[in-house]
């Protein structure tokens, strides 16, 4: 068989990039290895409950200015007027775990860096190593499995934190229960 362009992925930058080469040649063929497309935009079974993983926000606020931000990026890429939008700067969430410490954060780092360094003070040595080990990862590199709850831990020391700060990464889903790909 023999296509123009394939695509490998039915996630939604996998489903943008077919609708968006569609405009121009019909012949796209995507490929999905999933019972089900869309990615981190849909749903999975875990011990009988049913767990909606659907996207329900748009993260990463940036002013309209910003013309290399991935926000207004997406918004000419789609052709949408951003005034059409509502978009506001996110001000604060929180991490809470039930008889826990909780954490805020928002879309300045220093927040969350901050917050980190009141609730695990005895953390801040490994926090600020662990921010610097990240700086360094290349997600983009085509490695092996890498354990992020592992790594992260091997930094923080702590599991509490090591949870929390996974927390809202794992809320979107991932393919590994319990952990994720330290590249995701």
């Amino acid at each position: 068989m023999r296509v123009p362009f394939l695509i490998i992925g039915g996630g939604l930058s996998g489903l943008a990039a077919a609708i968006r080469y569609a405009r121009f040649l019909p012949d796209v063929l995507l490929l999905e290895k999933h019972s089900r497309i869309g990615g981190l935009n849909s749903y999975y079974f875990r011990n009988n409950y049913l767990l909606e993983t659907g996207l329900h926000a748009i993260t990463n606020y940036a002013p309209p200015d910003e013309k290399k931000a991935p926000l207004n990026k997406l918004f000419r890429q789609l052709k949408l007027d951003r005034k059409n939008f509502h978009i506001y700067p996110q001000h604060a969430s929180e991490i809470r775990f039930p008889n826990q410490k909780s954490l805020i954060f928002n879309n300045d780092f220093q927040t969350l860096r901050e917050n980190v360094f009141q609730v695990f003070p005895s953390c801040k040595k490994g926090f600020i190593e662990l921010v610097d080990a990240l700086e360094k990862c290349d997600p983009f590199q085509n490695t092996p499995f890498q354990s992020a709850k592992k790594f992260v831990f091997q930094h923080t020391g702590n599991s509490l934190l090591t949870d929390m700060l996974l927390c809202p990464l794992m809320y979107y889903g991932s393919s590994v229960e319990n952990d994720m790909d330290l590249n995701q």
